[in-house]
């Protein structure tokens, strides 16, 4: 059964840490775009840049998330948020994933990764 099977092999591998490699793997079955049933309810699946962009960008979704999306997500995540409040957290969101932000952050980071590293292991 497809609405039994989606739901325990999603809830296998995010048991197992291999969610990205179900999604990967789904991805290139089905595409980027596909619907699947995960807990009985009828779900639409979308992955990539572009999906991101789309959920991000669009006010629209904030608010229809269906119960096992709320279940797996949580009641206060991006998606349920509303009107000027995810207006503001997907503005930050935005703002922090420029290319130019990750630059900056990817060296802070790395520098302090190091940091703790040698602090560590000498």
């Amino acid at each position: 059964l497809p609405v039994i099977g989606q739901s325990i092999g999603f809830f296998i591998a995010m048991k197992y840490n291999k969610a990205e490699k179900w999604l990967d793997q789904r991805t290139q079955k089905y595409g980027p775009i596909s619907k699947l049933t995960l807990m009985g309810k009828r779900t639409v699946f979308l992955y990539g840049q572009a999906a991101n962009k789309f959920i991000f960008t669009t006010g629209i979704l904030s608010n229809q998330q269906s119960k096992p999306a709320c279940i797996i997500l949580g009641d206060r995540n991006l998606l349920e948020l509303v009107d000027h409040d995810h207006k503001r957290v997907t503005d930050a969101l935005m703002l922090f994933l420029k290319p130019e932000s990750l630059k900056l952050y990817a060296g802070k980071m790395d520098g302090k990764v190091r940091e703790h590293m040698d602090m560590l292991f000498k």
